[in-house]
């Protein structure tokens, strides 16, 4: 986890966490790279992670407020996401965002040893003034 941190900060991509007021996590989300190549500059992909007993709180929410505010403050014209068919509530949080969920991947990811579908979301947060 250490280098997925340094990695972040080199990057100068954000991490943003909420904790309780016992300072346990109650959930984070960053964003990274897209991909490498310079067509996708101002694209990033984004991930947003709650405790499962924190869910329905309206958390995600609030991280993906600081993402888009942050990715809009860095320049960033897209943010891009994946989303596994069977975690509904984050399906609800994107169809509320309006960003999707957009594109349906079938059997893209491995969960426990089953496939699963794959959304992905998009949500435009810039303008391009290239």
């Amino acid at each position: 986890m250490i280098s997925w941190f340094r990695a972040k900060q080199e990057e100068n991509f954000p991490v943003i966490g909420l904790e309780d007021e016992r300072r346990s996590l109650l959930g984070f989300g960053s964003y990274g790279t897209f991909r490498a190549w310079s067509v996708y500059k101002y694209s990033v992909e984004y991930s947003v992670y709650i405790c499962k007993d924190q869910r329905g709180k309206g958390l995600g929410r609030l991280i993906m407020s600081n993402i888009i505010q942050n990715a809009r403050a860095q320049g960033y014209h897209v943010l891009i996401g994946g989303i596994d068919e069977s975690n509904m509530a984050s399906i609800c949080m994107h169809t509320k965002l309006r960003s999707g969920p957009n594109c349906l991947n079938s059997h893209l990811s491995i969960l426990s040893g089953i496939s699963a579908d794959f959304h992905a979301a998009s949500l435009t947060v810039g303008n391009i003034t290239a």
